[in-house]
Parts: structure tokens; C-alpha cells; sequence
């Protein structure tokens, strides 16, 4: 995919997204080397504990960076996730840290800041061959469907 092309899905993508209620922010480490579907099953858990500690359904977009080497002679770059919580206000970023941390390694969670550059950075490498992505949960728009329509001159009818 060529440079002006990625831009392109990466600014679309974020703009998608930036319509969700994002609360946090956050990005995710391994402490010790896990396939990947042992990655997907300790984020679903890290999940599942951030729903019981609100008491409520959060949605979430997880951006996955599979670089096993820098390509630069540098050290390798282990998997790891960038991502966004939805829905989650409230959260406590040191419980949802300590959640993580019990289960897999080092985790920054910060209260999301419109503006801020975190979902261009989730998306980074999410569209590449060292990337992936997932979204997941029950996204809720910052506007309803009927005001979006509205908002475009459409009818509902």
C-alpha cells in the first residue's frame, strides 16, 4: 500500500472512531512471549475485568503491532497493543493498569483528550503487514443515526 494511501485509511479510520464516546487510551505489553491467540484470550480477560469493576459494558478498538524485528539492527520489537476504551467514564487508569499488570505485563491507560493524537497513534501500523486490528463491545455514536442523517441533509424516511 503505497505512503499517500495508508494516510488516507489512517485519516478515514480516525475519523470513524473520534464518533465513538473514547475515554481512555491505552497500550499494552507482554511480559514473557505468547502466541496470538493467547494475546486475544488475556485482552478479552483484561475486558471482562474493566466491566466489572464499572458494572457496565465498555467498548473498546485494539490495534495490534506484531514487529518481531526492527529491521534497523535494532532490538526486536515484541507484540504489543495500542487502543482505545469507549463508553468507560469512570474508569480508574491505575485500576485498569493493575488489571493488565496481573495478568501480562506493563500497561499505560490515560483518560483519552480530544485532540491529543492518540487515535492516529492506535493506527499507526494497524493497516500494515506488521499490524492488525480489532474493535469490539456495543460502540455507542456520540450521535444518534437520526442526527447524523439530519446532519447530512438526509431524510429518514
Amino acid at each position: 500500500m503505497s505512503a499517500i494511501r495508508h494516510g488516507e485509511l489512517v485519516a478515514t479510520a480516525a475519523e470513524f472512531l473520534a464518533g465513538f464516546n473514547v475515554t481512555h487510551y491505552f497500550t499494552l505489553t507482554y511480559g514473557t512471549r505468547r502466541g496470538e491467540s493467547a494475546r486475544m484470550a488475556t485482552f478479552r480477560e483484561w475486558v471482562d475485568a474493566l466491566e466489572r469493576e464499572l458494572g457496565r459494558p465498555l467498548a473498546w478498538f485494539r490495534a495490534d503491532e506484531m514487529r518481531h524485528y526492527s529491521g534497523l539492527g535494532f532490538p526486536a520489537i515484541p507484540p504489543h497493543h495500542h487502543g482505545l476504551l469507549m463508553d468507560a467514564r469512570g474508569l480508574s487508569c491505575k485500576a485498569a493498569e493493575g488489571f493488565w499488570k496481573s495478568l501480562a505485563g506493563d500497561a499505560l491507560v490515560e483518560e483519552y483528550r480530544t485532540g491529543g493524537g492518540a487515535i492516529p497513534y492506535c493506527l499507526k501500523h494497524a493497516f500494515s503487514i506488521c499490524g492488525d486490528w480489532d474493535i469490539g463491545g456495543k460502540p455507542r455514536p456520540k450521535r444518534t443515526r437520526a442526527a447524523l442523517w439530519r446532519s447530512r441533509g438526509e431524510d429518514l424516511k
